[in-house]
């Protein structure tokens, strides 16, 4: 288990929110940070418990119960690019939602992510319709073993900025998720269009016949 995140697995964890807000938004209503944020949390819990690898985040306890860096960093690049609005409460906009419902189909929803879809469509199904104070309570009373730690606790009891999740190693997970290099590749010019041409001078080299290392392609971003 790791705290810092590669590129790719910054990528899957910004789809995979916007996955993940788009059906709240489904079935409820998005709601603040605390919600989106606990609901994430919940999400990923359930998969790192089962030793499966979708989202990185790292969660540690803080004031309002867990919390991620990452995710906030993602919120704001997903904002800066124009897949998600915060007013009084999240907002996920046209694009937004087109990219994540195409995602979800053509990724998430294909036999081999089954496992992954279906942990968030079930923490979405029972918390959509929740406030997020609400769900910040259930969250407390959670029984979670801390990193580090040999005997469950709720959460409400772990000490404050202890990790309670962290980023698993392919070669510690059961399941990864599974997402195409093309997948990838049009991510992180969509989300991080920053880095569309070194990521177009990669695949053209690629196109051509070259044959490129996994650093040559995502070595410069």
């Amino acid at each position: 288990m790791r705290q810092d995140r590669t590129f790719e697995e910054i990528l899957t964890d910004e789809i995979l929110f916007l996955a993940l807000v788009d059906r709240i938004d489904e079935l409820g209503y998005i709601g603040d940070r605390i919600k989106v944020q606990k609901m994430t949390f919940l999400s990923e819990c359930q998969m790192f418990v089962q030793e499966s690898k979708g989202f990185n985040f790292t969660f540690y306890r803080w004031n309002w119960g867990p919390m991620a860096n990452g995710l906030y960093q993602a919120w704001d690049n997903l904002y800066r690019t124009g897949h998600l609005d915060e007013q009084e409460h999240f907002i996920l906009t046209d694009a937004g939602r087109a990219l994540a419902r195409e995602f979800r189909h053509e990724v998430l929803e294909a036999e081999q992510n089954h496992f992954f879809w279906s942990i968030i469509d079930e923490v979405c199904q029972k918390h959509a319709k929740e406030p997020g104070g609400e769900i910040q309570e259930y969250v407390y009373k959670m029984k979670v073993v801390p990193i580090g730690y040999t005997s469950p606790m709720t959460i409400e009891d772990v000490p404050l900025t202890v990790h309670l999740i962290e980023a698993l190693d392919e070669d510690e997970a059961k399941r990864v998720i599974a997402i195409d290099q093309g997948w990838l590749e049009t991510l992180a010019i969509i989300l991080h269009p920053e880095n569309k041409a070194s990521i177009e001078k990669a695949v053209r080299d690629f196109g051509e016949g070259r044959v490129l290392t996994h650093e040559e392609i995502w070595g410069g971003v």
